[in-house]
């Protein structure tokens, strides 16, 4: 090994497990073995300048799995430091070694290492995995000076939704996953780590109501532990599960929050607010279709002129008739309905006086009388 610069170097931190580690190497030839210790001298390498003790860290080792016995291909960390910034400025770069990989996933950027400011509420890090075959793997978690004793952290896995929870004071924690042949079992962003800080108290939905008012909704909810950051995300759904932002509630000091939907969806609307990675309870508003109605005035008609006014009917062409009680037609024409709520006048002066009924497309909606 050949133009390292000067500093102190050690492999141990991502593979502490030295006895696999070390059997891992034994089988390989010389070319692999220095492309391997390349691989992970990126990144245990450290020089003795380098503030680790402030840093919170935690490593991830990927491991394949034959029976109990496990093999190590590849691994990374994340490191936690007031003085780094959110940007991936003085983050390292994976490299691009053709199997099993490991990586965190930021700014479209694969990192090996992986530098973040102190988590103060809520930090997630991305897991990108590729290269993947269909047989069973673990990952090992394990932290290093984790200092935050307020946080907790998950492992989410988005193919089998569920979460894990990860230790956090240098116990290992170790998660048994497979690859089938299911295209969610490899996806490269199948997992990702979610950390909360329990000394902030999460956001408390006390309640959440929907009702219908005429044909609007409106959505009412209260909280508690909100801050001044906390902005609300009104979802909207048809069947409970596809959820849709609709809109959004700027936070107030109240704890009390109302919000309008006026296009309602016509049946089930199931709405939930969503806010802080936390969501409220599910409530359901049925919305029935009105009934089209014709309203007829002035009735009855004393004028040459009366108003038919269209409500609630779909927007379209109607054939508008009127007949006399004999059954005959008297007046006939299509008619262009813009809206759910339009009025149209008709000229009736050469109509006799009696008794009339007007059909929209031959259905009997309502009657008149001229004078």
């Amino acid at each position: 090994m050949t133009h390292l610069n000067s500093g102190n170097y050690q492999f141990k931190l991502i593979c502490d497990e030295k006895i696999i580690y070390h059997h891992y190497l034994k089988n390989i030839s010389m070319k692999k073995f220095l492309f391997i210790l390349m691989l992970f001298s990126v990144v245990e390498a450290k020089s003795a300048s380098e503030p680790v003790i402030s840093d919170q860290q935690m490593l991830v080792n990927l491991m394949v799995m034959q029976g109990n016995a496990e093999t190590l291909v590849d691994g990374m960390r994340m490191r936690y430091n007031t003085n780094y910034l959110t940007a991936t400025t003085d983050d390292i770069i994976k490299m691009n070694n053709p199997t099993d990989r490991i990586c965190s996933w930021r700014e479209n950027k694969e990192l090996i290492v992986e530098k973040r400011p102190w988590i103060i509420q809520y930090d997630t890090t991305f897991l990108r995995l590729t290269n993947l075959y269909n047989i069973n793997y673990r990952m090992k978690f394990y932290t290093i000076n984790f200092i935050q004793s307020t946080l907790v952290a998950f492992l989410q896995d988005n193919w089998k939704r569920e979460s894990r929870l990860l230790m956090l004071n240098g116990d290992t924690t170790n998660i048994d996953f497979n690859v089938t042949s299911d295209p969610a079992s490899y996806a490269s962003n199948r997992f990702k780590i979610v950390f909360i800080n329990i000394a902030i108290l999460p956001i408390d939905f006390k309640y959440i109501n929907a009702y219908q008012q005429a044909d609007n909704v409106t959505v009412q909810w209260g909280v508690a532990n909100q801050t001044t950051a906390n902005n609300y995300t009104i979802q909207r759904s048809s069947d409970g599960i596809n959820f849709t932002n609709i809109g959004i509630q700027q936070y107030n000091t109240n704890d009390v929050y109302s919000w309008l939907d006026t296009t309602p969806l016509v049946g089930d609307n199931f709405y939930r607010v969503y806010t802080e990675n936390t969501y409220s309870n599910i409530v359901r508003v049925t919305v029935l279709k009105h009934k089209p109605r014709l309203n007829i005035y002035p009735n009855p008609i004393i004028a040459e002129v009366v108003k038919l006014q269209f409500l609630d009917f779909d927007k379209g062409s109607y054939n508008l008739t009127i007949i006399n009680n004999s059954g005959q037609v008297v007046h006939e024409e299509v008619v262009l309905c813009p809206s759910n709520n339009f009025i149209k006048s008709i000229n009736v002066r050469d109509i006799t006086r009696g008794h009339y009924y007007v059909l929209i497309s031959n259905k009997v909606v309502q009657s008149f009388i001229k004078n």
